[in-house]
């Protein structure tokens, strides 16, 4: 995720973590762990980890695909 130049960081984190809220509850169960990251600029990212792949309820594809529509907000 990367916001205009000069964001404050506080504000990152609080786009972070409302995208967090929403994959918690877009894709609940199909997760074991969000780690999210956040510098000292204008930028952070999420990272979704899976579960073993026969373990997974949903795959990689259908994560992003449930996610996708949330991105550009």
């Amino acid at each position: 995720m990367t916001l205009p130049v000069g964001t404050n960081n506080d504000v990152v984190r609080k786009y972070l973590f409302a995208f967090q809220d929403i994959i918690m509850e877009k894709i609940a169960g199909s997760y074991e762990t969000i780690v999210l990251n956040s510098g000292n600029s204008n930028s952070g990212s999420i990272q979704i980890n899976l579960p073993e792949l026969e373990k997974q309820t949903m795959s990689a594809a259908e994560v992003r695909s449930a996610l996708n529509p949330y991105l550009n907000q």
